[in-house]
């Protein structure tokens, strides 16, 4: 299957990046032994594997929040979300470079999922909409720095590190809900 192929490919890698954050529930319960399967992939070697997480785990905060940050364990995306780093960092210990980028939401060049459906609804819809009084605050990062990110943590960090992927201040979401109107 899948896990089979990337066992034959994965050690010839110079590097693998992979992304955790679905918008669906994954189906079955091997999918935490996939996950984890893919540490024996380049068990030993050393080579870097970057699990890309997402940001929006954390705890709300009015100041800024390091990578040791209170995570929200009373969302269940957050805690799916964590178990998943979790298991994707335990390759550490396996001789496996694994880190753990939490990124938060992507601008820029076209933006991630969680940008482009606002501003295509905004378009389609010819009005920003937001939820609530719009005061909520969300951090962004611009893709260019995130991939500047995602470099330096290949060729320079550490395993079992995470590293949060945000700049700049948080934005509400009316000011993004007007930046997209």
């Amino acid at each position: 299957g899948a896990v089979a192929g990337r066992r034959t490919e994965g050690p010839n890698a110079g590097a693998r990046v992979w992304s955790g954050l679905a918008l669906h529930r994954p189906v079955g319960p091997r999918m935490g032994g996939a996950r984890a399967a893919r540490n024996d992939v380049l068990a030993d070697s050393n080579k870097p594997r970057l699990y890309m997480g997402a940001g929006m785990i954390y705890a709300a905060a009015d100041e800024p929040i390091g990578e040791d940050g209170p995570l929200d364990l009373s969302d269940p995306v957050s805690v799916s979300v964590a178990r998943i780093e979790g298991i994707a960092l335990g390759g550490a210990a396996r001789g496996v470079r694994n880190m753990g980028i939490r990124s938060s939401l992507v601008y820029g060049r076209g933006g991630g999922m969680f940008m482009r459906g606002p501003i295509e609804g905004a378009r389609a819809a010819g009005v920003a909409r937001y939820v609530g009084t719009g005061q909520m605050k969300m951090s962004t990062v611009h893709l260019d720095d995130l991939v500047d990110l995602l470099v330096r943590a290949l060729r320079d960090g550490s395993a079992g590190a995470i590293y949060n992927a945000a700049g700049g201040s948080p934005v509400t979401t009316l000011e993004l809900a007007g930046a997209t109107a």
